[in-house]
């Protein structure tokens, strides 16, 4: 049994990576961490970065796209590269909070739902309109 390093507020999502054997965790503070799982006594913080303004609502792992989708309850989805944590786009369409986050990794897109029922399917890299709402 491990114990990870506290947030500073609620923890609102959690994560893992398979591949690099790390926890990800995000808050309502609007951070996000990256725990590394190879001790099998302890963990540690690798990365740490205060991805949005307001508190973080979802947080989704693509394995196959290396990518990390979040998204906030002032209604904004963030997509991060999980290797540099740098921040690639930034999705704007919800009025309201985001509550789901889902990609489908067969056709490359993320899945996007909010408070008032609105569903919004995102198109990603490597797709030439990327970024877009398909429906």
């Amino acid at each position: 049994l491990k114990t990870l390093d506290a947030h500073e507020e609620d923890v609102s999502a959690l994560s893992y990576c398979p591949y690099s054997k790390c926890i990800l965790s995000a808050s309502w503070g609007g951070r996000i961490r990256i725990h590394h799982d190879h001790d099998p006594q302890s963990t540690k913080i690798l990365r740490q970065i205060d991805g949005h303004a307001t508190a973080i609502s979802c947080m989704a792992y693509s394995v196959k796209l290396c990518t990390i989708a979040t998204s906030s309850t002032a209604g904004s989805v963030r997509l991060w590269d999980f290797q540099d944590i740098k921040l690639t786009a930034t999705l704007q369409a919800h009025t309201t909070e985001v509550t789901l986050l889902h990609w489908i990794d067969e056709y490359r897109a993320l899945l996007t739902a909010d408070f008032l029922g609105n569903l919004i399917l995102w198109t990603v890299a490597p797709w030439r309109d990327k970024y877009k709402p398909i429906c």
